[in-house]
């Protein structure tokens, strides 16, 4: 199965995100990272998000998947109901064929954009990109804007320095 899933944090973004993305790797083996975007909190006065959408293949199903994300976000200290949010992983979508991947409308806005992006790329299968954790930029994130238009595909061989 096909799943994408949108990762954000307003609280040390940077730290948390590099975090969730080890451990979707620590999963998942193979994962593809869109771009990072800031955005505003929605409905509250936060700390902006930092988000990015992650795209895995996995046999887990959206039940169980959706439990080990919650499991994640509570062992990295999300509290419910509160401004600050160290991670927040969402299931954005999950499907058996990546052939006309339609981009939902339901995608909150600011993960439509990552989203288009890293849907477009691999279900193109094209160049594969290796990264290193610790060398993300986040300092180049621009509000509501992508700051690289490749997503950045991960394996188990990456070395991850947090």
């Amino acid at each position: 199965t096909h799943c994408f899933v949108g990762i954000g944090s307003n609280e040390t973004p940077e730290h948390y995100c590099k975090l969730m993305i080890a451990a979707l790797m620590d999963k998942f083996e193979d994962i593809w990272v869109s771009s990072f975007c800031r955005s505003k909190a929605s409905g509250v006065d936060a700390n902006d998000y930092i988000n990015c959408v992650v795209y895995i293949t996995t046999h887990i199903n959206k039940k169980k998947l959706k439990q080990w994300c919650q499991q994640l976000e509570n062992k990295l200290g999300r509290v419910r109901q509160s401004i600050v949010c160290h991670a927040d992983l969402d299931i954005l979508l999950m499907t058996e064929s990546l052939t006309d991947i339609n981009h939902p409308f339901a995608i909150d806005s600011y993960y439509r954009e990552l989203f288009k992006q890293i849907a477009g790329h691999v279900s193109k299968t094209t160049i594969e990109y290796q990264l290193n954790l610790s060398s993300i930029v986040f300092l180049k994130i621009i509000d509501s804007t992508l700051t690289n238009t490749h997503p950045l595909h991960i394996t188990q061989q990456t070395s991850i320095a947090l």
